[in-house]
């Protein structure tokens, strides 16, 4: 069967004749994967390999979770439903549950609106669906997520795939079912690749009799490339774009995992340090895909894009050969690129790198296991520059060992580097992380905050002896004013404008239009 074929109503990708799931009605079969719908007047990015956050200049980001996820069941009635790039409300979820009756309903769940994801659980109960939860922040907090929303069924704890997989043929019976691809996927990953009982099930939590069950940690899939290619062609696509970013879009992960030891990086929990990374001809394959579905930007995501030097070079030049014409984007670190990987880039399609940078502070970057150095941003950024490739940057403010001055290296870092876009967050600590340890160990969690409420745009939830969350807030205000002022800077200019007098016989006509080629 091919395995993007779709059935005839919208959607939908169905069984081939004889495969009926074994389940006890006739709806058994279908999984229902949600992206829920954002807070009214928002847009959230929801990722299995990021923090969530509130959406820059109104991102919508690709839900490629979902669509690797429901690559897994090529079997079986599978059905996406994004709200939040098709800006429904709960009311629009309602209805398409009703109409679709799924058996299963899978949902990805952010941290900082926790409440907001979960209110569909009701929506499917109401249904008679089974409810999952899964995501990057829902490993350490299982236990609590099924004590407190009793909706909840079951969480997938960990690398989702194999776990999600073995859940829903354990549950419906129908292990028997699988496409021999699918079956040496979960082979490889697990040392009972067929369980007949929840129990044996590897990186599930669920309840039995009323108690709440933490099952062992499921092994991480050997092979990235076993993975089936995502169902793309269920997302809606047209739909994501972004800040210099043109729809239809798209995410292709390129690989999983990060030898580094920041201590805020959420790979701790999912992937965690052991780099595993897709072939070139595999990465290919998908950006063929998604080229003939209409796709003209594609984010290569990874918790380090250029990690394998080798991988990367050797995808660009399939990808110069192929003669394929996609622009990308990715991030990585400065001191993870060379200026001959930088044009080889370039030549591929790269039109962005966003950097993370973190901070100015190279005592800071150390500290928080970062180990990079300030002369190398400045190098990979001159690098990237000369071979056309624009550079934005992201920096955090908070981690372990921040002050005031900190914060100034870091702002003057970012204006010194002009940068064409820079992103300022605030710390969080999740749950799971080392900061997270370490800030409960030593009572730097603000007080009255929960873990799920933390929000890289604020509040602060971080508490230092030697600084308040209140002036944290307060830097971040200034970091993005302050970049926005920076010399050079459109808004910099017009800043000193309205500081002086004009000079007799100055045209305000003629700096108008040098401002507006800046």
């Amino acid at each position: 069967m091919d395995r993007h074929a779709t059935s005839r109503e919208p959607g939908w990708q169905t069984a081939p004749a004889g495969c009926a799931a074994s389940a006890p009605h006739a709806s058994a079969a279908g999984l229902l994967f949600i992206n829920p719908p954002a807070p009214e007047g928002e847009t959230w990015i929801r990722c299995q390999h990021r923090a969530a956050q509130r959406a820059p200049d109104g991102m919508v980001w690709p839900q490629v979770a979902l669509a690797q996820l429901a690559a897994l069941f090529p079997e079986r009635p599978v059905h996406i439903i994004d709200a939040n790039a098709r800006r429904w409300a709960w009311a629009d979820v309602e209805a398409e549950l009703k109409r679709l009756r799924p058996r299963w309903y899978v949902t990805q769940v952010a941290g900082p609106i926790l409440e907001q994801d979960l209110r569909g659980l009701a929506l499917a109960k109401s249904v008679g669906a089974v409810t999952v939860a899964f995501g990057p922040l829902v490993s350490p907090v299982a236990y609590e997520l099924l004590r407190r929303f009793p909706q909840l069924d079951y969480v997938v704890c960990g690398e989702p795939e194999v776990t999600l997989r073995q859940l829903v043929d354990a549950a419906d019976r129908c292990g028997d079912e699988r496409p021999p691809s699918i079956h040496a996927l979960c082979q490889a990953a697990s040392a009972e690749p067929r369980p007949k009982t929840l129990a044996a099930v590897r990186g599930l939590a669920w309840r039995r009799e009323g108690e709440i069950v933490l099952n062992p940690r499921q092994g991480l899939i050997p092979r990235l490339d076993d993975l089936p290619l995502p169902a793309h062609h269920l997302l809606p696509l047209g739909s994501y774009c972004g800040p210099a970013t043109e729809a239809p879009a798209a995410v292709v992960v390129t690989g999983r995992g990060c030898p580094g030891e920041c201590c805020f990086c959420l790979k701790h929990i999912t992937y965690r340090q052991e780099v595993r990374v897709r072939s070139p001809q595999s990465i290919l394959e998908e950006l063929l895909l998604l080229r003939r579905l209409g796709v003209r930007h594609v984010y290569m995501q990874a918790d380090l894009f250029t990690i394998c030097r080798e991988q990367v070079r050797d995808l660009c030049r399939l990808m110069i050969a192929e003669g394929l014409g996609l622009a990308w984007s990715c991030s990585t670190r400065p001191d993870a690129v060379d200026e001959e990987l930088l044009q080889c880039m370039a030549a591929a399609g790269c039109r962005r790198i966003t950097w993370a940078l973190e901070s100015g502070s190279e005592a800071l970057l150390w500290r928080i296991g970062k180990r990079t150095r300030v002369a190398a941003a400045e190098q990979a950024v001159r690098w990237a520059r000369a071979a056309g490739i624009s550079n934005w940057a992201s920096f955090i403010l908070g981690l372990p060992g921040e002050t005031e001055d900190t914060i100034r290296q870091t702002v003057n870092l970012a204006k010194r580097l002009s940068l064409e876009r820079v992103t300022f967050e605030l710390a969080v600590p999740r749950p799971g992380t080392p900061f997270w340890e370490q800030a409960a160990a030593k009572r730097w969690l603000r007080w009255g905050m929960r873990w799920h409420q933390g929000d890289t745009a604020g509040p602060a939830m971080v508490d230092y002896p030697w600084l308040s969350a209140e002036r944290l807030e307060l830097a971040l205000e200034r970091a993005y004013r302050d970049w926005a002022l920076r010399p050079g800077s459109a808004w910099g200019q017009l800043q000193r404008l309205s500081r002086s007098q004009p000079r007799p016989g100055w045209d305000w006509g003629t700096h108008r239009l040098s401002l507006a080629a800046s």
